[in-house]
């Protein structure tokens, strides 16, 4: 995924955030958002998981289910952290 779409994945999480931390993203909301199939999505998902900022639960292969943490909202929203 190029920079773009990974700075409105990370929006789009942020947001969700905001509004309700306990709801998580559907890949599919991604995959809509962003134009990409979720085959793309997935490592970048990954790699917040594996940082620390995110969990993520798998569904029917390649879905997910995907949500910031209080440190991924932080450091995604530029809060610091």
């Amino acid at each position: 995924m190029n920079e773009k779409k990974i700075e409105k994945m990370q929006e789009i999480l942020v947001e969700q955030y905001k509004k309700d931390p306990i709801y998580l993203v559907a890949s599919s909301r991604l995959r809509a958002a962003l134009g990409v199939p979720v085959e793309e999505i997935k490592p970048y998902a990954e790699a917040l998981v594996k940082q620390g900022y995110a969990y993520a639960f798998e569904s029917f292969s390649p879905t997910f289910i995907m949500g910031l943490n209080e440190k991924g909202y932080r450091a995604l929203s530029g809060l610091g952290g």
